[in-house]
């Protein structure tokens, strides 16, 4: 439910990986809205490296009219839905930009398309395939839904707003190689919770979308890497403190060790016989698939930290509980020092 007066938490993202599962044939989706809009929508996954991938999403319905931006002008007009398409001088449509084909008029670029999501739906899919290299600029749409049981959950898609082809190779097992699943977004904490099994501290958060609604989400910080940072986040924050945060979008595959205590049978040369042991772990008991979903927190702005933005009844509604585990009231001054790199407080983005 949307309340009046809240400051919208924006983000972005920012990867670049391998096209994967753009060729399937559920990853384009057409159909009608209960409004009776047509609607196009595209899924495919980015792998940024050798066990991440993310999910990426482009959702577009027919509308009654769209937006022109003239940057010459500095104002914006709005055009009917069926004209879109039409050449409107210094006004540009606005929408998802891509930038996948090659510049007739400059080889050396890619060519500037700008189109409606519900356009850009059919050109992606025309012009890309997996495999393909290409950087991807979006924002991340957490949402709330009721599942079958009753029961509000929450989820993540992370939406295209810009797509580039990169022509250059991406060699994930090179030294040089260095992964790019970025976010950073502005939250409002709920709470933090240690998780000392799992070497976690989970930080409970909410996120004020465009018109005032409020979605519950989570994000974690790695304690063994980054034990100053989960330390100060601790003990410092409270409920209704703001901040923005950075760190990496973790979708991936871990393989580990059912029992650490068994060991490779193979004590000499005649029971060595060689060739990729990764494919046999898929199948042997030995091992077992760990999932990792998380947005996983590594550095913070400390200069936008403001404790105690919000009071309980700015956030929460009469009928929700308004401790969903326990507070921590804390303590802190803004720019505080909570990061364990310093370097880490600049803008990950260019």
């Amino acid at each position: 439910m949307g309340k009046q007066n809240l400051e919208q938490t924006k983000g972005k993202i920012k990867l670049v990986g391998r096209v994967k599962g753009i060729g399937n044939d559920n990853a384009k989706k057409e159909g009608f809205t209960k409004s009776d809009k047509q609607f196009k929508s595209l899924q495919f996954f980015l792998e940024t490296s050798t066990v991440n991938q993310v999910r990426v999403e482009l959702f577009g319905m027919e509308r009654d009219e769209v937006v022109a931006y003239s940057m010459k002008a500095r104002q914006s007009k709005k055009i009917p839905w069926k004209n879109r398409k039409n050449d409107f001088g210094d006004y540009k449509v606005l929408g998802t930009g891509c930038y996948l084909e090659v510049d007739p008029s400059d080889s050396s670029k890619k060519l500037r398309q700008v189109l409606p999501e519900f356009d850009a739906v059919d050109y992606i899919k025309a012009n890309l395939k997996d495999g393909d290299i290409v950087r991807i600029n979006g924002e991340i749409d957490f949402q709330e839904y009721e599942n079958k049981q009753g029961k509000v959950v929450s989820s993540k898609k992370f939406i295209i707003k810009s797509i580039t082809k990169i022509d250059e190779k991406l060699d994930f097992n090179s030294p040089e190689f260095k992964e790019e699943s970025k976010f950073e977004h502005d939250i409002v904490i709920n709470d933090v919770m240690l998780d000392d099994e799992n070497k976690r501290l989970h930080v409970n958060a909410k996120v004020i979308k465009y018109g005032g609604d409020i979605v519950d989400t989570s994000f974690t910080v790695d304690t063994e890497k980054y034990p100053k940072l989960a330390g100060n986040m601790s003990k410092r924050f409270g409920f209704g403190d703001a901040i923005k945060v950075y760190g990496l979008v973790i979708n991936s595959v871990v393989l580990k060790e059912a029992d650490e205590s068994l060991e490779d049978t193979a004590t000499d040369e005649f029971d060595d016989w060689g060739g990729d042991e990764e494919i046999k772990k898929d199948f042997d008991n030995n091992y077992m698939k760990d999932y990792i979903q998380e947005l996983q927190i590594t550095s913070v702005d400390s200069s936008t930290y403001e404790p105690k933005k919000y009071k309980e009844e700015d956030l929460i509604s009469a009928d929700e509980d308004a401790f969903n585990g326990d507070i921590n009231s804390g303590s802190a001054t803004s720019g505080d020092d909570f990061n364990d790199d310093d370097e880490m407080d600049d803008l990950p983005f260019e």
